[in-house]
């Protein structure tokens, strides 16, 4: 009897012992609301993430030293390069132009400021402060020229090393930052030109369809008394003299007469050179139609830049007045814009 009492003392001290290194569950904790639960762990999460390790300016895990054997790896890298450099003399020869291209002249320095304008669109950069130069047709060569299709009555602007242009991608919005290396004008409005940074053929290809830009704010052509730049023609309100020929045209009475938008080139309308002049292309403000339907496309006419019809551009006051002859401001006509789809339509139905 004592074995077996001793026996079941032992199983039940076991079972005992079993029993008390359960889980205890907390009665309050069954039935609590299943939401309140979810705080709790937030809560407890959160409090979690607060932690800050206190010993972290103690630490030097920032200031471990490069392992000795990639030190010495890059160092043998940069001196392969400079001895690629010095045993390849093209290479050799570019480094040396890079070098040697000259500064920019202080005018073309200047920090460039955009306007602030809800006429500019994004799309078009000569609307904020840049004039079109040239446009990329292609490489030229395997050392990085590319043939350049000028539209610029100043040569220089291509041709001088160190000056800051601006390209823009074809199918990108806004112009970068470049740096003309070099440049040579081969005749018919044809350039060579070569960009800082461009060595090869296949950059070179890279800018097939490219546009170049000049920074209004940085140019540094020099005009004289009697010239001005195309660009700065449009915008200009043109006024028409009302009075007596033969006085001073300050004095006569006139009438607005439209907004110069455009000038077309004499070059675009005939080959043969002094054949034509240039025009400056008006639309015309109707002043019956006060204020103007939204969507009636607008009258332009066409008057010749000559002084006999223009007789006064004051670019800043902003004005043009214009004598024209008889019946020149009836010679009018409407622009039309082609409209393109740029979405599929839907199939046609039987």
């Amino acid at each position: 009897l004592w074995a077996a009492n001793k026996k079941g003392h032992t199983e039940d001290s076991a079972t005992n012992k079993k029993r008390t290194n359960r889980p205890t569950v907390d009665p309050n904790v069954l039935f609590a609301n299943p939401q309140q639960q979810q705080r709790q762990q937030k809560g407890s999460s959160s409090s979690t993430k607060r932690k800050k390790n206190k010993y972290s300016q103690f630490s030097k895990a920032d200031k471990i030293e490069k392992d000795p054997l990639e030190a010495l790896l890059e160092e043998s890298e940069r001196k392969l390069q400079s001895l690629r450099e010095e045993m390849d003399p093209v290479l050799r020869k570019k480094r040396e132009q890079e070098r040697n291209i000259p500064a920019p002249p202080p005018e073309a320095s200047t920090r460039l400021e955009f306007p602030n304008n809800k006429d500019i669109d994004p799309y078009d950069p000569t609307t904020f402060g840049y004039m079109e130069i040239g446009t990329i047709v292609g490489p030229h060569g395997v050392h990085g020229w590319t043939k350049v299709e000028g539209c610029t009555d100043f040569p220089e602007r291509l041709t001088r090393a160190g000056m800051p242009l601006h390209i823009k991608p074809a199918r990108k919005r806004a112009p970068r930052k470049v740096t003309l290396a070099g440049g040579k004008f081969i005749g018919d409005d044809q350039f060579l030109v070569q960009l800082q940074g461009i060595y090869n053929r296949t950059a070179a290809e890279k800018l097939r369809g490219a546009t170049l830009y000049y920074a209004t704010q940085q140019d540094t052509v020099e005009l004289q008394d009697d010239e001005m730049i195309v660009s700065d023609l449009v915008g200009l309100e043109v006024y028409r003299i009302l009075g007596e020929e033969g006085k001073d045209d300050d004095n006569q009475p006139r009438r607005l007469v439209g907004t110069v938008v455009g000038v077309v080139l004499a070059e675009e309308m005939c080959s043969i050179p002094g054949l034509l002049h240039d025009q400056i292309e008006v639309g015309l403000v109707n002043e019956e139609e006060q204020p103007p339907t939204p969507g009636r496309p607008q009258d332009l006419v066409l008057i010749p830049l000559v002084p006999e019809i223009v007789t006064k551009i004051d670019l800043a006051e902003k004005m043009l007045l214009v004598d024209p002859p008889s019946g020149l401001l009836d010679l009018t006509y409407v622009r039309e814009e082609k409209v393109k789809i740029k979405a599929l339509l839907p199939p046609a139905k039987d």
